[in-house]
């Protein structure tokens, strides 16, 4: 039993959350590569439209600076877009994770789970690992930036509370636009629409981090399991 679930982390957990990362950075993140390019041609067309509709006796000057304005509101707008997804797919990656442990404690080791009412939360599994297998995820190598991810996901989904806290004294720069970890440029302003890509400032590196660290918490959790079926 014990190497059967240890297979399964690595082989179907670990991999679908390579996946999903994989997806959201070969797939999704290159829709806004070119947004710079597209920002110029929105321009060009709306002056050619604007140009096209006045008479020469008009200030192109002005139609020039007009064009521009709806560039800039472009590229505004598709900047934010671009900094709520990656805050969506970082909580989006915190709850597939949580479901995967939901999944083992439920069918690995709780006896009866269908008499469960909820799944077990991350708490819970923790919980459970201990007692149940005597297995303390606190000392995995990875723990500490799965409980940041934790932390993030919360506080994109809840705004301001105890988890933004916690994680601004963790990661300043994330709530900085300038990305300074000394939070040197902004004062610490509510969090209020980080799923608006306000707010919350995530980049995709820091994406791929969270990602790396849920599959090695994962593996390291496989690694564990697989040791309970040898020990006396």
């Amino acid at each position: 039993m014990f190497e059967y679930w240890a297979d399964r982390l690595r082989a179907d957990y670990a991999s679908q959350i390579d996946v999903f990362a994989q997806f959201f950075s070969n797939r999704v993140l290159p829709g806004f590569a070119n947004i710079d390019e597209e920002g110029k041609q929105i321009a060009k067309e709306a002056y050619r439209e604007m140009s096209s509709a006045y008479g020469m006796e008009d200030d192109f000057g002005s139609l020039a600076e007009m064009a521009q304005d709806h560039a800039i509101t472009y590229y505004e707008t598709m900047c934010s877009l671009q900094q709520g997804v990656i805050n969506m797919f970082s909580v989006g990656l915190w709850h597939l994770f949580e479901q995967q442990l939901a999944d083992f404690a439920r069918h690995a080791i709780l006896r009866y789970p269908l008499r469960l009412k909820e799944n077990p939360n991350f708490g819970a599994v923790r919980t459970l690992l201990r007692n149940e297998w005597n297995v303390d995820i606190t000392q995995f190598l990875a723990y500490g930036q799965v409980e940041e991810l934790r932390l993030l996901a919360n506080c994109a989904k809840h705004g301001d509370g105890d988890s933004c806290s916690r994680l601004r004294v963790l990661r300043p720069a994330l709530f900085n636009p300038l990305r300074n970890e000394a939070g040197f440029g902004l004062g610490p302003g509510p969090v209020i629409a980080p799923l608006g890509g306000e707010h919350l400032y995530l980049a995709e590196e820091d994406f791929k981090a969270y990602a790396d660290a849920v599959k090695g918490f994962l593996i390291e959790l496989s690694e564990r399991v697989r040791a309970l079926a040898t020990r006396p």
